[in-house]
């Protein structure tokens, strides 16, 4: 198959891309990527500072070294991925619903679109274009919590499970498309936020790998219809919102939690331990 990888680029997508780089091994592929999830809605200052940090120790930490030594057989960055394919780097669009982006798809002519975390939202003329569909991959339970840092809002309100959703995009709406399939867990008040994210997309990128294997021998995904009416659409938190998960004993990150991530990248301790302090 052909298929069109739309990822944004951060650690979470850049993780879920490399624990679904066996499964992309057979096809041909391709990879969008954009930037920041809904970057003009306000946030709490402790959300804005976290996602600079992030900036930092991704861009400028992890990716700057992977980049500068070479793959070492463990999770590549989206440079060193999108060498395998077929333009051979990554691709940027400032809107793939027009002009550049969508004559872009049209010519990749995908069989099936997959999206991680992108952040631009699909049109029509675009989601026409993939014979098998666009298959979004949302790290949170639908049709509960939809939007943006369902994880977040979840372990918020006290929720017994914490999950990531593999669902169609049918229309130009967020998160409410048939779903495929589900990944839970109990949520981990030991670890950070960063951490019980990431902890989702193991299961994530298993349910997209098999969905690949599924539609690549001709067969169909079983898909079960949401309840637009149930559930409900999130943003980022308010200083409030903020305060009253911190009162729960919630953290947003640690750099033991970033250490453990970065660590499967094949960076050593002393290297993870250089980006953290030089960058914080």
């Amino acid at each position: 198959m052909r298929i069109l990888l739309c990822l944004n680029r951060d650690l979470m997508s850049s993780l879920a891309l490399n624990l679904l780089w066996p499964a992309l091994r057979e096809h041909v592929f391709d990879i969008v990527l954009s930037r920041g999830v809904a970057p003009t809605a306000p946030r709490a200052p402790d959300i804005a500072a976290w996602q600079d940090l992030e900036h930092r120790y991704v861009e400028d930490g992890l990716f700057r070294l992977l980049n500068a030594r070479g793959p070492t057989g463990k999770f590549r960055s989206f440079e060193q991925c999108g060498v395998k394919s077929e333009s051979g780097k990554p691709r940027a669009f400032a809107n793939i619903n027009q002009n550049e982006g969508l004559a872009y798809v049209r010519r990749f002519a995908p069989d099936l679109i997959v999206s991680i975390r992108f952040a631009q939202i699909f049109k029509a003329p675009l989601i026409a274009l993939p014979r098998y569909g666009i298959l979004n991959l949302h790290s949170g339970t639908l049709p509960e919590y939809r939007g943006v840092l369902a994880t977040f809002w979840a372990m918020l309100e006290g929720a017994s499970e914490i999950g990531c959703t593999l669902h169609y995009v049918t229309d130009g709406t967020i998160d409410t498309g048939p779903i495929v399939g589900a990944r839970k867990r109990t949520p981990d008040w030991t670890h950070s936020l960063l951490w019980n994210v990431a902890s989702l997309y193991p299961g994530g990128a298993r349910m997209v790998a098999d969905a690949i294997e599924r539609l690549s021998q001709g067969a169909s995904l079983a898909t079960t219809q949401q309840d637009r009416a149930g559930g409900r659409y999130f943003s980022y938190p308010n200083e409030e919102q903020m305060a009253q998960f911190r009162a729960r004993g919630g953290v947003l990150y640690s750099r033991e939690d970033y250490a453990e991530i970065f660590g499967k990248f094949g960076l050593s301790r002393s290297q993870v331990t250089a980006i953290l302090e030089s960058l914080a």
